[in-house]
C-alpha cells in the first residue's frame, strides 16, 4: 500500500480567512488615517481663525486708539486698494500703517521721537486683497476694512507668502471701526 503524502501550502479556506482579516485591518487603518486627517484640518482652521481674529483685534485696537486716518485724495467714498492704511494720533504716540505686501498683511509701527526705527510684523498670510474706505453711519467718519485671504488646506498650511494653497478656501472678513476722535486736519484726505 502506498503511503498518502500531504501537499505543502495553504488550503483555499485558510487563504479566504486570511484575506478577510487583512481587509478588516486595512478598513480600520484607513478610517483612523481619515479621522486623523480631519482632526489636523480642523486644528489648522482653528489656528487660522485665531490668527484672523488676532489680526482684526489688532486693527480694531489701532483704529480706535487713533484720532485720524489718511485717505488718498479724492477717494472719500470709494474703496482704496494697493495703498497702505495710515493711522495717526495713536494713544501710544506711535505712527501705525497697515499694508498688503507679497500676500502678507503687515503692521508697521514707528514709536515717537527722532531716530526711531520701524517695527514690521506680519499679521496674516495668503492675503489676496486688503481694501478700506470711509463710511458715515454714526455722524462721524468710520473706516470699513475688508480682507480676502485663502484658507490653506490641511497639507498645505505652510505655503509661502503670496501663494494660495491648493484646496484652500477663499474667505472675506470685514469690519467697521470709528476712531476715538476724528478730526480733518488736511483737505486732501486726513479724516
Amino acid at each position: 500500500m502506498a503511503a498518502v503524502t500531504r501537499q505543502r501550502g495553504f488550503s483555499l479556506v485558510e487563504l479566504l480567512v486570511a484575506s478577510v482579516l487583512l481587509l478588516a485591518a486595512l478598513a480600520i487603518a484607513s478610517r483612523l488615517v481619515l479621522d486623523a486627517q480631519a482632526s489636523i484640518a480642523h486644528s489648522g482652521r482653528r489656528v487660522l481663525d485665531m490668527s484672523v481674529d488676532q489680526a482684526f483685534d489688532q486693527l480694531r485696537y489701532d483704529v480706535r486708539s487713533s484720532n485720524a486716518f489718511l485717505l488718498p485724495s479724492g477717494l472719500d467714498d470709494l474703496w482704496v486698494r494697493d495703498e497702505p492704511l495710515q493711522l495717526s494720533g495713536h494713544f501710544s504716540g506711535e505712527s501705525v500703517t497697515y499694508e498688503l505686501l507679497d500676500g502678507e498683511l503687515l503692521r508697521h509701527s514707528v514709536p515717537p521721537g527722532p531716530g526711531a526705527t520701524t517695527t514690521t510684523r506680519p499679521l496674516l498670510r495668503n492675503v489676496r486683497l486688503f481694501r478700506y474706505r470711509t463710511v458715515d453711519g454714526t455722524g462721524r467718519p468710520s473706516i470699513e476694512v475688508e480682507v480676502t485671504y485663502s484658507e490653506a488646506g490641511p497639507l498645505t498650511a505652510r505655503a509661502g507668502a503670496g501663494q494660495a494653497s491648493a484646496g484652500g478656501v477663499e474667505r472675506v472678513v470685514g469690519l467697521v471701526v470709528t476712531p476715538r476722535h476724528v478730526t480733518q486736519t488736511d483737505p486732501v484726505g486726513w479724516w
